[in-house]
């Protein structure tokens, strides 16, 4: 694999309408391909941190894109689109995945994340190059007139610096550590909005908005469940004007109560998504250590007993 270079541009516009997209919330804001020159040179543009790698096909000779951005703050990095969609299963196709995550692994990233369609023949390729399944997200689309609505008073409020603590504490709360371990909350991923009640922090919402849609991610607690058709309702709101885009919302399986509540404001699901996750990271032991960990995992813990001056158990 090689980085692409300005001779790679006319293929890149081939392929404009043959993307595997491996980010949804790109997939949902700016219709899941390259359209028009302002999106290509997007894909260019320095500031993204994102790496565009091509991979030559042996026998066609033909040229196979993708794209990684990586999260300097979290050592993180993502896929966010591979091409064509033709070479889905293709070895060649396996070399530039194997190849994208090498120069994750070289920029200091400890893993490398992409969700796939459920069905997606890129899931194979993707498996076999060591990504695994660590959660599942459901993309539910309201219908059009829920936007309609006249404005609600709002308990929710744009995120500033001092609600970080309280969004972590939430995060932490709710999300598995599987999942923590995969996609890290740092400031610099901060929500864009945060729902308070009672002086506590007890929801948040991230968001991606594009000229194809708006793409929503709310974090609930279980405790304001009656009231979080109301709720995330209000959220609405402050993505005025939507201007006749549509409205998507993200549900991974650790928030699965929130589907009864899409399905009463006649939201449809439209995508099954899998998050895969590939850690590039392996613990390292010492040799003169292993000696020592060897004893402490063959260690069965056992029940204390705590003895007081007296003689007599505690």
């Amino acid at each position: 694999m090689r980085q692409f270079h300005l001779q790679d541009l006319t293929a890149l516009y081939n392929y404009r309408h043959q993307v595997i997209t491996l980010d949804c919330g790109y997939t949902y804001t700016r219709g899941g391909h390259l359209l028009g020159t302002s999106l290509l040179f997007e894909q260019l543009s320095p500031e993204r941190n994102a790496f565009l790698g091509i991979e030559i096909e042996p026998f066609s000779r033909s040229k196979l894109l993708g794209q990684l951005s990586m999260d300097a703050d979290s050592h993180t990095a993502q896929l966010n689109f591979l091409a064509p969609d033709t070479h889905a299963t293709a070895n060649a196709m396996k070399l530039l995945i194997e190849g994208l995550c090498k120069q994750a692994g070289e920029k200091g990233a400890v893993c490398v994340r992409a969700d796939v369609e459920v069905g997606d023949a890129v899931f194979s390729s993707l498996k076999d190059q060591h990504f695994r399944t660590y959660d599942r997200l459901r993309i539910w689309n309201l219908p059009p007139q829920v936007t309609f609505h006249r404005q609600l008073e709002s308990a929710w409020s744009a995120t500033i610096e001092n609600d970080l603590i309280g969004i972590r504490h939430l995060y932490a709360s709710l999300t598995p550590p599987l999942v923590q371990a995969a996609q890290p909350l740092l400031p610099a991923a901060m929500p864009d909005m945060v729902f308070w009640q009672e002086g506590e922090i007890l929801g948040y919402m991230e968001s991606v908005v594009g000229p194809a849609g708006i793409f929503l991610k709310p974090t609930l607690h279980p405790a304001i469940q009656d009231d979080a058709g109301r709720i995330l309702y209000q959220s609405l709101q402050h993505y005025f004007p939507l201007m006749g885009r549509p409205v998507f919302v993200a549900v991974p399986s650790y928030q699965g109560w929130l589907e009864a509540i899409l399905y009463k404001l006649q939201a449809e699901v439209v995508s099954l998504r899998s998050l895969m996750v590939r850690y590039l990271a392996q613990p390292l032991r010492l040799p003169e250590m292993e000696t020592a960990m060897r004893s402490l995992e063959k260690v069965r813990m056992r029940p204390s007993h705590f003895q007081g001056q007296g003689g007599d158990d505690c």
